[in-house]
């Protein structure tokens, strides 16, 4: 029924998947946005809680085994960043060149990496190492994802970020510190699991941890949760110089495929008279983030020119982000339809990942437990 050798698999996020049972992580932007008493009493977070889950931490042999017996044959794991390095690495030494407002390159030396070595988590390596070595022991093929949204809490305090308007230090993307963390770290990850790993993943799904948290209004109970298009589009143009010059640095450490996942819905246009407006969608939702990284073009950036609410311009041509890479992934899960609103367009209620459980989508369609309609020709 499948191609040979077409890989058959699970992925599993570290946040959403690790705790439950032992070793909480508490040094995360998204733990502390979760147990926000305010988050929760608004209803921008459900409530249901990281430490209330299902313990793969600890019962990591128990899915394997389960894997196995279901027919599968890789498993796509991620690492959590704050778990490595619960406390700060600022005091690496790393080489940092801009051209103006862009970040050109960050060059992490042996002697960085060695540095890194001693300021990580050894516990936390040595436990990822051996559940990555339960995977291969099982002839299973391992992708190893360095970035599923959290950011360690010394980098971003989302409830900071939400009640000073996004102005404080401690504020994720917008801020160009999280970018040379963030590629300090990735290329930690290549040098210490390229034993382990088939390939590398520098990030699943950057556009939905850069962008929700700042929209008008925040979506998906995402942080900051703090409305901020111009702030949006400076977490996106900074995430996706780290996803540039982290594959930069993760080559240097390693021969294995380095890639990228994205989240790609089908977009879809409502009537004949909404296709221009469905064109637009699709470059705001996908290409605007890929094509910076394919072409080393990023326009929207060059006509941006109002400043963002913590006062910085978000300037910059991109042209030296363009890489090469050897792999990348596609999340499908259902559609958009849109119609046109001025010059731009809106996503219609009732479809796709707007429709509502418990009910049959506007298409007619079943609905998930999630609220996605079930889509699945849009692949």
């Amino acid at each position: 029924m499948l191609p040979k050798g077409f890989m058959l698999g699970y992925s599993l996020a570290g946040f959403q998947s690790e705790m439950g049972i032992s070793e909480e992580d508490r040094n995360s932007d998204w733990w502390a946005w979760v147990h926000d008493p305010v988050n929760i009493g608004t209803g921008i977070v459900s409530g249901d809680l990281p430490e209330n889950g299902i313990g793969y931490w600890d019962l990591y042999e128990r899915y394997h085994n389960l894997a196995v017996e279901t027919g599968m044959d890789t498993a796509r794991l991620g690492i959590e960043w704050s778990r490595i390095f619960p406390e700060s690495t600022a005091g690496v030494k790393v080489t940092v060149d801009y051209d103006g407002h862009d970040l050109v390159s960050v060059d992490v030396d042996d002697r960085a990496l060695e540095h890194l070595d001693r300021l990580a988590n050894m516990r936390a390596v040595e436990h990822y190492r051996k559940i990555f070595s339960d995977v291969r022991e099982r002839g299973m093929k391992l992708i190893i994802n360095a970035y599923h949204w959290p950011i360690p809490i010394y980098l971003h305090d989302p409830i900071e970020s939400r009640d000073s308007g996004l102005r404080n230090k401690r504020n994720g993307w917008l801020n160009h510190d999280t970018v040379v963390e963030f590629v300090k770290y990735a290329k930690y990850i290549a040098w210490k699991f390229e034993d382990l790993a088939d390939m590398f993943s520098i990030m699943n799904e950057p556009m939905w941890s850069a962008v929700p948290g700042t929209s008008t209004p925040p979506r998906q109970g995402s942080p900051p949760g703090f409305p901020s298009p111009e702030g949006g589009l400076l977490a996106k143009k900074h995430e996706i110089e780290a996803i540039a010059r982290a594959y930069d640095a993760m080559k240097e450490a390693t021969g294995k495929p380095v890639g990228l996942i994205m989240a790609n819905g089908d977009i879809q246009a409502f009537s004949d008279e909404d296709h221009e407006a469905a064109e637009v969608a699709t470059h705001s939702e996908r290409y605007s983030f890929v094509d910076p990284l394919r072409t080393g073009e990023m326009k929207w950036v060059e006509a941006l020119s109002q400043a963002d609410r913590s006062g910085r311009r978000v300037q910059g041509t991109g042209r030296i982000l363009q890489i090469s890479w050897t792999g990348s992934g596609v999340n499908y899960y259902s559609r958009s339809v849109v119609r046109k609103s001025g010059q731009g367009y809106r996503v219609l209620g009732g479809y796709g990942y707007s429709a509502t459980a418990g009910m049959r989508s506007k298409g007619g369609r079943e609905v998930s437990d999630s609220g996605w309609e079930v889509y699945p020709e849009g692949f």
